[in-house]
């Protein structure tokens, strides 16, 4: 095409319209307009899920305590409420915590009931399986705040057969299975239970026991039984029993299933290992209590079988041969220990089978054997041969019939000789004593009719040495009498400048072990200490009496006495009743410590050296061992004192407190706080693997000392006092 053409075709085109052109981007947003007008509101939502009513938090972190409270039993169609068969009751009942703040059914681990009596002679009438399921049948009532538990079986006409019930027991052994029930006053008891995890994950059972006393048939009046001060058991189990798990912790609840009649639980492989064994309450527990002293162990497969534990299906049989009942020095003959201070402890009057062959278990009351009567169908002469006066002299003591008895009582009148400021005591310096020892009608006590007497002097009482100590009879062939005063004198010895040898002493301890052998004598307070013991005879038995006293004196540049209670000698009393050792003549806690001190050891054996080489009986460790025998991870002997110097093994030795066993460490120490500083002595006596004896080594330096204190003082991260804790949030 021609230039021309070409530019009409431009031209042509140009004057014609051209079709759309692509968009181009959008342009920046433009302002906000001006907000709208509100819409109309919208319809209300649906109501939620009503929450459970009355229920709050519990406080903290736990635990929070448990207590289930028995309000009221509703149902009982007699005169005045009383219970008659057929009827059908509904339990009125709380549970809470400490705070009062009720606990949620689901909360709990258990939750059961059980009625039995009457209170003279207990029988089941209303076992467990008659209360249903509690946790799941009981009924809220958010006006109350109470729960409801409907039975739905009616009080029988006959009481149940008591638990594990056998022809091993009938009529004449106090079992009532089938028998027609009888007017009286019942218990009704319950028990519930929580679980804690601590956060090592290790379990704990808390549990709140109640019971109420109840009228049956024609009864008019309530006559509840108490046959056990349960004072007594808080003695020496602390605050709460523990038994079953933990959920049954008080002697109210034990016996509503411990009647007269019940029998252990046969072993599931071999129903031979206890026929016939009662676990009625009085027989069961004077077997147990009586443990060593029985003359046939006592052995039961107890409840429940756990299938985690050794021994399932054989029911874990417990032996309760080594028991040693604490008492002293009576041991179980002392029936005030458990009884007296209750309404009806007054047992001897009431004479019975199953009560007395708990313990006298080789007599065979029914068939005759070892019974000086003829065999006895049943308990209803019991009381004709065995009259109070005879059952209370059976189980009596010499030492308390002052007929043969006179009593004995050493009084330390003063302690003389110091030549320092204040009549402290120097090295060089003769330590004289002055001492009474009188009858209970205040009449002297001539010195060769003592069967020992002692003077010791030991100290500083922060790390306890012997420094003197009178020879073999050195008392009774060199003590004066002043016949002004009425008093002995004795020149016990020279202040040494060193400390000498402690009691048994060998090469075996050193100073790791406290025993300060040839250092020199520190200052501070110390101890006299004058034993003294009578023998009294009835012309058949033959028993020692004792008594002491002490006086703290200063050595050295001391011029103020510090006094070290260290335990609570009352507290040893609540399971001891009387602190009596080597036959009787060392009688309290504060005159043991001046020969059980830092280094001493064992008494060998004059027959077998080797029996116990290197055992220590330093005060706080050999007492620490005795009692947490089983739990050593090494072997405690003693040769002990005396001859012919028997060993006694402690390795069985089971604490008997209930509430952390021997880690409940205010069972001795009472309001001392002094267990709460460690030292290496004192623990390890307890904790005595290899490896924790390393870890106290290799944290003791020779300059410095111990470093105890960084890791396991008061306050610190593995305080003494959280590694003991128990029932308290861990």
């Amino acid at each position: 095409m021609t230039s021309r053409g070409v530019f009409w075709a431009i031209l042509f085109l140009a004057g014609c319209k051209a079709p759309a052109g692509v968009d181009g981007l959008d342009g920046d947003p433009g302002a906000d307009g001006e907000d709208g007008a509100d819409g109309q509101p919208g319809s209300d939502g649906t109501d939620g899920t009503d929450g459970a009513d009355g229920f709050g938090a519990h406080f903290g972190t736990g635990p929070w305590g448990i207590s289930l409270i028995l309000d009221d039993v509703v149902g009982g169609t007699g005169a005045g409420g009383a219970l008659l068969p057929g009827d059908t009751l509904t339990v009125l009942f709380r549970v809470e915590d400490e705070d009062g703040i009720p606990y949620q059914l689901g909360e709990l681990r258990g939750l059961e009931f059980q009625l039995a009596g009457p209170s003279d002679h207990m029988q089941v009438v209303l076992d467990r399986a008659a209360f249903g399921s509690p946790l799941e049948d009981s009924v809220w009532n958010p006006g109350t705040q109470q729960y409801a538990l409907a039975l739905q079986t009616a009080i029988p006409a006959a009481y149940l057969p008591p638990a594990n019930d056998t022809p091993d027991f009938g009529e004449g052994d106090g079992d009532w299975g089938g028998l027609p029930l009888v007017d009286g006053t019942y218990r009704l008891a319950g028990w519930a239970s929580i679980r804690h995890t601590w956060t090592d994950g290790t379990t704990w059972t808390e549990a709140g026991n109640t019971a109420t006393e109840l009228l049956l048939g024609t009864a008019t009046a309530l006559e509840p039984r108490e046959v056990v001060d349960p004072a007594s058991c808080v003695d020496c189990h602390g605050e709460t029993l523990y038994s079953h798990g933990g959920s049954r912790t008080t002697v109210e609840v034990c016996t509503v299933c411990h009647v007269a009649g019940s029998e252990d639980r046969l072993s599931a492989t071999n129903p031979l290992t206890t026929p016939g064994a009662s676990v009625a309450f009085d027989s069961m527990i004077h077997g147990i209590h009586m443990g060593a002293d029985r003359p046939d162990p006592l052995v039961l497969n107890g409840f429940p079988a756990n299938p985690a534990l050794p021994g399932y299906p054989d029911y874990n049989a417990h032996d309760y041969s080594e028991v040693h009942y604490p008492i002293w020095p009576t041991g179980v003959a002392n029936c005030d220990s458990c009884h007296a201070g209750a309404a009806q402890g007054d047992v001897e009057t009431r004479p019975s089978t199953l009560a007395c062959v708990g313990c006298h278990s080789d007599s065979d009351i029914r068939g005759g054997t070892n019974h000086s009567a003829a065999p006895q169908p049943d308990d209803s002469a019991c009381a004709g041969c065995h009259p109070p006066a005879d059952i209370l002299a059976n189980h009596a003591d010499l030492r308390g019939d002052p007929a043969v008895n006179g009593g004995i009582t050493v009084s330390l009148v003063g302690v003389t000789g110091g030549t320092g400021p204040g009549g402290a005591f120097q090295v060089g310096d003769s330590v004289e004593v002055e001492f009474a020892i009188d009858d209970d009608s205040a009449t002297l006590i001539t010195l060769p009719s003592l069967r020992l007497a002692e003077v010791t002097m030991a100290g500083p009482l922060e790390h306890v040495q012997r420094i003197l100590v009178n020879p073999q009879d050195g008392v009774v062939n060199n003590a004066v009498l002043d016949t002004v005063t009425n008093t002995y004198r004795y020149t016990l010895g020279t202040i040494p400048a060193t400390y000498p040898a402690q009691p048994n002493d060998t090469a075996d301890l050193g100073i790791e072990s406290g025993d300060w052998l040839g250092l020199p004598l520190v200052d501070g307070t110390y101890r006299v200490a004058v034993m003294a013991s009578i023998e009294v005879s009835d012309g058949v038995d033959t028993v020692t009496v004792g008594h002491h006293d002490t006086q703290d004196v200063l050595l050295g540049a001391a011029t103020t006495l510090t006094t070290r209670a260290v335990i609570d000698e009352a507290a040893c009393e609540t399971c001891h009743a009387s602190i009596e050792f080597h036959g009787g003549m060392r009688t309290g806690t504060d005159a043991c410590v001046t020969c059980h001190t830092a280094g001493s050891e064992d008494r060998y054996s004059a027959t077998d050296p080797l029996t116990t080489p290197g055992a220590t009986v330093d005060w706080q460790t050999m007492v620490h061992k005795m009692h947490n025998g089983s739990n050593l991870d090494q072997t405690y002997s003693l040769n002990g004192f005396g001859f012919p110097y028997t060993t006694h093994n402690y390795n069985h030795v089971v604490f008997s407190r209930f509430d952390g066993g021997t880690a409940q460490c205010s069972a001795c120490h009472a309001s001392s706080n002094a267990w709460q500083t460690p030292s290496t002595l004192a623990c390890t006596s307890c904790h005595d693997s290899s490896a924790t004896l390393a870890h106290a080594a290799l944290n003791t330096d020779s300059l410095f000392g111990e470093a105890c204190e960084v890791c396991h003082g008061v306050g610190s991260s593995q305080a003494v006092e959280q590694a003991h804790a128990w029932g308290v949030a861990q």
